[in-house]
């Protein structure tokens, strides 16, 4: 078995919902984080003839109370997680500001201090924070344009130059960051915002229902302890055999891809970090050649969701809840039908309001009476 089907065997153990969804983009990033730290020691994988500080970095987006913190847990965020005792430096935190992640300086009674970032603290380990609201600041369409430069250095080239007052910040970081977000209105054409990976769900009343199953299903169930030990032993000696790799080919056929899907030329690293990752973690064998191929139903699907998500996240996510509840109503509902389905999303009736008036502006829905309805072209 691949380090690929072992771990996923295990999350099915543990009865992880829609592990096959969103479990791949975890060990995508995983294999991805432990090949470029190989790479900044070796020196054997180059762009344009410049060495790339290759990661991936995961964006999760979804309501409040689902699954964005669920699955930070299971893949490294406990004692018993995933990947936790890989060997990989493992940093979590349920919060964090733009300064914290990249560091700041402060005077007290005339005594600077400087205090480190998450990106220089675990310059070499895989950060996961539940909610980044520097990070959504840096986003938003109102976002901070210094805030975004330096959370794009620290995401991009990893080399951090930041000057404060009389004091100059420093550093080279590989961290790879984990995190979610809550439904917003994103830019995610900006520089910061095409090198983060995305994740999206949208729950329905199904979903939730499912979910409220598993729960109840999960109380009682212990780690299997040996079962931990040896996936984390097969994880270290992947990362082992990663010194093995002196040369990586791309399939010409992935050229072929992108163009067919219409993949923006800024867009062409972003995919093919996920692609490299994804070959990695599914190598029955890793050797002295890596060749990269979307041929892999599991690769190919990795790559078909996050084009989709990417497109839909352009699109307004929030819109796309909305059209996602009428949908599950038959494509019309009562008024009062489409309050009690956004609570369940954490929206309130005036932030529905809003969104339905903004959508008939758009076309999308029409009102008639009482009722909202998806508009019929």
């Amino acid at each position: 078995m691949t380090l690929y089907d072992e771990i996923m065997s295990e999350l099915k153990n543990r009865e992880v919902y829609k592990c096959e969804t969103y479990a791949p983009f975890y060990m995508s990033s995983f294999a991805l984080h432990n090949f470029n730290l190989m790479n900044q020691k070796r020196k054997i994988y180059w762009s344009g003839k410049m060495l790339p500080n290759s990661r991936l970095h995961i964006m999760f987006c979804a309501p409040a109370g689902y699954m964005k913190s669920y699955f930070l847990k299971q893949m490294a965020g406990e004692e018993y997680s995933i990947f936790k005792g890989a060997g990989t430096r493992i940093g979590y935190e349920q919060e964090m500001t733009a300064a914290a992640f990249t560091g700041t300086t402060a005077t007290n009674n005339g005594v600077k201090t400087r205090y480190v970032g998450a990106a220089e603290e675990y310059k070499d380990g895989i950060m996961l924070i539940d909610e980044f609201k520097g990070l959504t600041d840096a986003l938003s369409t109102q976002g901070n344009g210094q805030m975004e430069s330096q959370l794009l250095s620290a995401l991009d080239s990893g080399q951090i130059i930041k000057r404060l007052s009389n004091e100059r910040i420093e550093f080279k970081t590989h961290l790879t960051l984990w995190t979610g977000i809550q439904p917003a209105v994103l830019n995610i054409s900006s520089g910061l915002g095409r090198r983060l990976c995305y994740m999206l769900f949208i729950p329905s009343r199904k979903d939730n229902e499912i979910l409220l199953d598993l729960g109840q299903k999960a109380y009682g169930m212990k780690p299997d302890i040996q079962q931990a030990k040896r996936l984390w032993l097969k994880q270290q000696t992947f990362c082992n055999d990663l010194n093995k790799i002196e040369r990586v080919v791309y399939d010409p056929e992935i050229l072929k891809e992108y163009k067919k899907a219409k993949i923006y030329s800024y867009e062409s690293t972003f995919f093919n970090n996920l692609i490299l990752g994804m070959n990695l973690i599914k190598s029955d064998e890793i050797g002295k050649e890596v060749y990269v191929e979307l041929k892999d139903p599991d690769v190919r699907r990795v790559f078909d969701l996050e084009k989709e998500w990417r497109k839909k996240i352009n699109q307004g996510v929030t819109f796309i809840q909305m059209m996602s509840i009428l949908h599950g109503l038959g494509g019309s509902a009562d008024i009062t039908e489409v309050y009690d389905e956004c609570t369940m999303l954490g929206l309130n009736i005036p932030q529905v309001t809003e969104l339905i008036t903004d959508m008939i502006r758009y076309g999308l829905v029409q009102k008639r009476g009482n009722r909202v309805e998806v508009f019929k072209r």
